[in-house]
């Protein structure tokens, strides 16, 4: 296609069809008179270059970014001219090749760099009784491997001293993991933070001695002594009804500081210490 006519010159767009070619030309004067065609052979060429599809890296990789094609020379967008780039950050790279009549053409590939998954199983911890704690290694749609042979996002696990890992795989082959550590549970220091005093005054508030720790042990029994060593009060197996400062009677203790027996039920040790009623 002839783009320009300048008198006695053209320029022709031969677009992106590459191969050898004849032009022939014949001029013709405002008498009508017409020249000799001038035939002239011409070969249209073209450099080739790919840089393949667009790349996704982990943090703290890098990639070799390396042209296929056919040209002679090349230059990078940061001006080198290596035969290959390398990058470990999130940028567009493009690169210009040139063939030996200096045609030249272009192509670029976006490398971006995927965060590695964040992991938090939480603080080491001990379980008692039947407490059990879910263990959550987020990153939804990730490929997980536990240390328990589990593979899916949470797992839950129970008492007894153990330490747990989770290694988490995204999509993008990032890899991130956590682990925790469950310790043997110590049953004194597991009560170690119970109440030592309430209030049974019947205003709604701290009416009984109540502590959620009873909760992990489902055999758990009470036992509760005055200061001459009698028993007022002994519970049911799992601490249903917390004590109300009342005899087994139903007679209200005075204001005083009891003596407790604790008994988990599970083999563990008893755990001893006192209690006071305020009044």
């Amino acid at each position: 296609m002839i783009t320009t006519e300048e008198n006695d010159s053209v320029f022709v767009d031969w677009g992106d069809l590459t191969g050898d070619y004849q032009l022939s030309v014949t001029e013709t004067t405002i008498n009508g008179c017409i020249s000799e065609p001038v035939i002239l052979s011409v070969s249209v060429t073209a450099p080739a270059v790919d840089l393949g599809s667009d790349q996704f890296i982990c943090e703290g990789e890098s990639v070799i970014i390396t042209p296929s094609g056919s040209f002679v020379s090349l230059l990078w967008h940061d001006g080198s001219g290596g035969s290959s780039y390398s990058t470990g950050l999130t940028e567009m790279i493009s690169i210009t090749v040139f063939d030996e009549n200096s045609c030249t053409v272009s192509d670029s590939v976006q490398v971006t760099v995927m965060q590695s998954p964040d992991i938090n199983l939480g603080n080491d911890t001990l379980l008692c009784g039947e407490q059990s704690l879910v263990l959550d290694a987020g990153n939804p749609g990730s490929v997980y491997e536990w240390s328990t042979g589990e593979s899916s996002q949470t797992v839950s696990v129970f008492g007894g001293d153990q330490e747990i890992w989770v290694l988490v795989t995204t999509e993008y082959g990032c890899t991130g993991g956590d682990t925790i550590r469950i310790y043997r549970c110590s049953v004194t220091e597991f009560f170690s933070k119970i109440p030592n005093a309430f209030t049974p005054n019947e205003d709604n508030v701290n009416d009984t001695w109540y502590f959620d720790e009873a909760a992990a042990f489902p055999n758990i029994l009470i036992e509760i002594f005055d200061r001459w060593g009698k028993l007022v009060f002994r519970s049911e197996r799992g601490y249903p009804q917390p004590w109300d400062g009342k005899n087994m009677n139903g007679r209200e203790m005075p204001m005083d500081s009891y003596f407790y027996v604790i008994d988990p039920g599970d083999g563990s040790d008893q755990i001893v210490g006192n209690v006071t009623i305020i009044r």
